[in-house]
């Protein structure tokens, strides 16, 4: 096995399982320590983005060529921030839009485009944890954890009271949620992010 990661080779064919598996645990742990996130793993030509530990110790002893493509912390952090810095504002008018559409009958379009707008809204919130995470990780406190951690704690909340008010049919409740909690919410995410990512 023949293992690639971060411009280094490592030549794993003539040692036993159990060395591979120690010597890919290191690899992956030195990554970890050194903040350079996994993005993916191609093994054997297959490119994983998930659950690739689990092909990996499947097949340890098969496997012929595994190559690990990684991203820093810090790189990582700043392109989700652009990200969300240009995603936002669309998210901010479609729960404009989409909210006043509950004010009278929802037809089986507007329920389509609620449940893509809830689909924006749980991107935004993996987003916000993956850099909540990073920015935890990093000594030092940066400015943004603590609007971050607002929107991570306060979001769920939100989504459960939207669950039971659609539950019970009041799609008044619903209305007034979105427009005014998780609007207000997605706008002081914006306007803090915005502060901080350089324009």
């Amino acid at each position: 096995m023949i293992v690639k990661f971060m411009g280094q080779t490592s030549d794993l064919t003539n040692v036993s399982v159990e060395e591979r598996e120690r010597e890919l645990n290191r690899i992956f742990k030195s990554l970890y320590t050194d903040n350079n996130i996994v993005q993916e793993v191609t093994i054997d030509g297959v490119t994983y983005r998930e659950h690739y530990d689990s092909v990996l110790k499947q097949r340890l002893s098969q496997i012929q060529n595994v190559v690990i493509h990684t991203i820093h912390g810090d790189v990582l952090v700043q392109e989700m921030l652009q990200e969300l810095r240009d995603y936002l504002p669309r998210v901010a008018r479609a729960i404009e839009s989409i909210s006043d559409l509950f004010y009278g009958e929802m037809s089986t379009d507007d329920w389509s485009l609620f449940s893509q707008l809830l689909e924006g809204i749980g991107w935004v919130d993996q987003a916000v944890q993956i850099v909540l995470t990073q920015l935890n990780r990093s000594p030092g406190a940066d400015l943004l954890a603590e609007p971050l951690a607002v929107f991570n704690h306060r979001l769920p909340q939100l989504l459960s009271d939207i669950e039971g008010a659609l539950e019970r049919k009041e799609y008044v409740e619903v209305a007034d949620l979105m427009k005014y909690e998780i609007g207000e919410l997605i706008q002081r995410l914006e306007q803090s992010i915005l502060a901080r990512v350089n324009i």
